[in-house]
């Protein structure tokens, strides 16, 4: 066999084995649609079952999130928050009592004492107790008339609501907004104490007469905007008057707030953002920015900037004016709006400087905002596949991006300026890459679109590289929805929110909600001070730099 005729066989070969690579690649991309399509499937089944009455398929969780940013603690390891060790082997074993305040001290004697036995002092034993029964007081008001005919009468003393002294006020208010005891175990509960107390009586303990309470949730979004150069948002579904709804949550490490409404548009949100300023729409230049950024008609927005007024205090007045200039298309009148918010909130400066933080959700898409890495490696995480090779490059994929995010959050403990463009590179190599197989192509596609917002970090360190503040907050707002179903008033969804603000934030200083109760309703105990003052001491705490250390 001559030389040509060898070459011709190899050419051959290696078209067959080309054609061969091509159809297996593409077997494996079929093999993923069909994995995919089963999920789905999967998925449509479940909701046929829950629409006929029916219990879905069992949903069996991993043990832990496999985030790649959580290493397992070792054996010996540092305690969580629960509490450090206890020690061994001796030591001071009074580590849990030793702040205690002793109300009561009582001398425990034996019952029979041999004669001739010898003192040897006594052993001290600490008994920490509750005492739980009613306690009825009965105030005879004096009452007196005046010389002019007016009626004085000594006052109640403070906290008192309704028939209900303030440490029985604080107690509902405890259990039932931080614990979540529903309003039925409650008062089940009071009455098993000996407390007569109706339904009726027990919803208004709970949701009457709040304002100094609404009031200082207000103050925690507008103090927790004016100190913070970044914030986290996330929404979660809600319940109310039987109808859906949703709970947003605006927050960082200094304050959480939370609002019930019922729509989760960016109109929305910025309506929410304007809680901590004055509620208006304005047409100005960052308005007319917003506009030509969503891609609003040039008409529309010629017809906006040139007619007059530009500052509006409600919202029928601003509807009024988009029907004076015809503006009547749903679209145009949502993007108008839009833009007539967002240019309150630039003329307030409610937002300046500061990242927003978001799951990438639309509605909370502004001029400055980063994205969650946690839920962009997700895309990733929950790519179908149905051979081993697809299995083998979906994790190494997910462990360089995990690299990534380790090395980012090294830079965001200390930037320099020198590492930018390696970072940079680094997430080119990562997600600007083809690996033959093209659902996971596609993902990373998808996360190549967003760099700005995943790479925000190199430009503003003090940006969060994900979202767990704010799931972990709002994860409250679930499990009280998994319990409670929904709220019936108006201003039980206020209470709803405004304690949640409350409680949330004052725990991220260390502060207890039942001690704030407490304060508030005028009983005995440690002050709290406005939650306001507590997140601006923070956070200049926070800005403060560490002093070096003296030389040895």
């Amino acid at each position: 066999m001559d030389a040509a005729t060898l070459d011709d066989l190899r050419r051959l070969l290696n078209e067959q084995r080309a054609v061969i690579c091509a159809q297996t690649s593409e077997i494996g991309e079929l093999q993923a649609v069909i994995a995919a399509q089963k999920a789905e499937i999967g998925g449509l089944k479940d909701e046929i079952a829950l629409l006929k009455g029916l219990k879905p398929r069992p949903n069996f969780p991993p043990s832990r999130m496999d985030d790649g940013t959580d290493e397992a603690r070792k054996p010996g390891g540092k305690r969580s928050s629960k509490g450090a060790k206890r020690p061994r082997n001796g030591g001071d074993r009074s580590l849990r009592t030793s702040d205690l305040v002793v109300d009561e001290d009582k001398i425990l004697k034996p019952e029979a004492v041999p004669p001739g036995s010898r003192f040897k002092g006594r052993k001290r034993f600490v008994v920490q107790d509750l005492i739980l029964q009613p306690h009825v007081t009965r105030y005879h008001r004096e009452r007196y008339v005046t010389p002019d005919g007016r009626t004085l009468i000594a006052p109640l003393p403070p906290g008192i609501v309704g028939h209900y002294g303030p440490t029985l006020v604080a107690f509902v208010l405890y259990q039932h907004y931080e614990q979540k005891v529903p309003e039925l175990k409650i008062l089940a509960l009071l009455h098993d104490a000996g407390i007569k107390i109706s339904v009726a009586q027990l919803n208004d303990l709970l949701t009457q007469g709040k304002e100094r309470f609404h009031a200082e949730a207000a103050a925690i979004l507008k103090a927790g905007l004016a100190v913070s150069s970044a914030i986290t948002v996330d929404d979660t579904s809600a319940r109310h008057k039987g109808k859906a709804a949703v709970t947003t949550h605006i927050g960082n490490e200094l304050f959480a707030w939370f609002a019930t409404t019922d729509s989760k548009s960016r109109c929305n949100f910025f309506r929410l953002i304007l809680e901590a300023g004055e509620p208006e729409w304005r047409v100005n230049e960052a308005a007319a920015e917003h506009w030509r950024r969503t891609g609003l008609a040039r008409g529309t927005i010629r017809a906006l900037m040139q007619a007059e007024p530009k500052r509006f205090d409600s919202r029928a007045a601003w509807n009024l004016h988009l029907d004076a200039l015809g503006i009547t298309a749903p679209l145009a009148r949502r993007l108008s709006t839009e833009g007539a918010l967002w240019g309150a909130i630039s003329h307030q400066k409610l937002l300046e400087g500061t990242v927003v933080v978001s799951d990438g959700a639309p509605q909370f898409v502004v001029d400055q905002q980063g994205r969650c890495w946690i839920h962009a490696e997700r895309q990733i995480q929950h790519v179908h596949c149905a051979t081993p090779e697809q299995h083998r490059l979906v994790e190494r994929t997910r462990t360089r991006v995990w690299a990534l995010y380790r090395a980012l959050k090294a830079y965001q403990r200390d930037p320099d300026p020198k590492h930018k463009t390696r970072l940079a590179a680094w997430f080119d190599r990562i997600f600007n890459r083809k690996t033959g197989f093209g659902p996971l192509d596609a993902a990373l596609d998808a996360l190549f679109d967003i760099k700005a917002e995943l790479l925000l970090v190199l430009d503003r360190p003090d940006a969060p590289l994900h979202t767990n503040i704010s799931e972990g907050d709002i994860r409250c707002r679930v499990e009280e929805r998994k319990i409670s179903g929904c709220t019936r008033g108006e201003e039980g969804k206020r209470c709803n929110d405004t304690f949640a603000s409350i409680g949330k934030t004052l725990r991220k200083h260390g502060i207890s909600f039942l001690s704030y109760l407490r304060d508030r309703l005028g009983l005995p105990g440690p002050k709290v001070p406005a939650i306001a003052d507590i997140i601006h001491k923070a956070a200049e705490a926070k800005a403060k730099p560490r002093a070096e250390p003296a030389p040895a």
